[in-house]
């Protein structure tokens, strides 16, 4: 069963679809409590950060609710993509950009890695990625490779949610980074199944490398923000 919300957010309302089940429940309880309650750091820095005409990424979007608040906030002269990979999630992202409205938002059924492919879904949320064949595959793309096949070049904020992929979605967008040296990214930082804490580590030495400065959100798993400007 899907079910309707209306939720707000900074003062502004959505309406969001929610699916009834037990692997929505992180979505569903948007609807069932205030909503700065769900990832408030996260929220409050795209409030602060995302201005109209900026262009707005979404990775691992889920069913859209930053998706929505990013089209919200960069107005009708801004762009969002968003991705998405698992197909009952991107259903409803799709259904919600469409609920409210939202014509600057482009939605695509990718995984964003580090090169193009193919792989699979598996885990209790149905979110990780494996090589390992299930029942549920998705095309993965680096972003360079997309941006190019979509003619874009500026892109001022990203924010990126994969289970534990994160480093494999930064590899594969090293040549948008050079591109776009004001662009801010907001990471949430999973230890990846197989290498845990080294994960983690390499991340931040690969930012690093790339003249990255890092600060901490907050949240659980830890969201932090990688900008090439020195934090005060």
């Amino acid at each position: 069963m899907v079910l309707e919300r209306v939720v707000s957010s900074g003062g502004r309302r959505f309406s969001v679809y929610f699916k009834n089940n037990p692997d929505w429940m992180t979505q569903y309880s948007i609807a069932q409590r205030p909503v700065s309650r769900h990832e408030p750091e996260v929220v409050e820095y795209l409030l602060q950060n995302l201005k109209p005409g900026m262009t707005f990424l979404d990775v691992g979007a889920g069913v859209g609710w930053f998706t929505l608040i990013g089209a919200h906030e960069v107005g009708d002269e801004g762009l969002v993509l968003a991705y998405e990979p698992l197909p009952s999630r991107y259903k409803l992202l799709r259904e919600n950009v469409k609920l409210n409205n939202f014509e600057n938002v482009q939605c695509f059924p990718l995984a964003l890695s580090d090169k193009e492919g193919e792989a699979y879904m598996t885990g209790r949320h149905l979110m990780r990625l494996t090589h390992r064949k299930t029942d549920i595959s998705t095309k993965t793309i680096s972003l360079d490779s997309h941006f190019v096949t979509l003619n874009l070049k500026r892109v001022d904020v990203v924010k990126i949610d994969v289970e534990g992929e994160e480093l494999k979605v930064l590899y594969g967008m090293e040549q948008t980074i050079e591109n776009n040296p004001q662009i801010k990214i907001v990471c949430e930082i999973h230890g990846a199944i197989e290498s845990g804490r080294e994960h983690e580590e390499r991340l931040f030495y690969f930012m690093s490398e790339l003249g990255f400065h890092a600060k901490e959100l907050g949240g659980t798993p830890p969201h932090w923000v990688f900008s090439k400007t020195r934090w005060a």
